[in-house]
């Protein structure tokens, strides 16, 4: 079965990762923002996500419940995970997330995130 970004399993796995709850927030993922993509290929799911905090000692255990919400989707068979380190900009997961990562000055922010050039991004309501 060719991708497809298109498909009804596409809108069931994003309401099934928005029951996956941060641990540190209490909030799930999707309305987090930290979803970026999911895509279908066939029985087997992908997703790109990132952590609220890098190097999370919870990583394990939001990677299994990612991976469990996933394939409670009738058709997914395996999925496959990609974390990134650094959180994207809002369009990436609009318009599943509420509030995502916003880019600021890191002079005046005690943000989790950074980039390579220093900037930092911290947790903003979208729309």
């Amino acid at each position: 079965m060719p991708r497809t970004n298109d498909d009804r399993r596409l809108a069931a796995l994003w309401t099934r990762l928005a029951t996956v709850l941060d641990s540190k927030l209490g909030l799930d993922i999707v309305t987090l923002g930290l979803v970026y993509r999911v895509e279908i290929d066939g029985p087997p799911a992908r997703i790109m996500y990132t952590l609220t905090t890098p190097g999370c000692p919870m990583e394990r255990a939001g990677t299994d419940g990612v991976r469990a919400a996933m394939l409670a989707v009738e058709g997914i068979d395996r999925v496959d995970t990609h974390i990134v380190a650094a959180p994207r900009p809002t369009s990436a997961c609009q318009p599943h997330c509420r509030l995502a990562f916003a880019r600021v000055d890191r002079t005046t922010s005690n943000a989790g995130h950074a980039d390579d050039d220093g900037a930092a991004w911290e947790l903003a309501l979208v729309g």
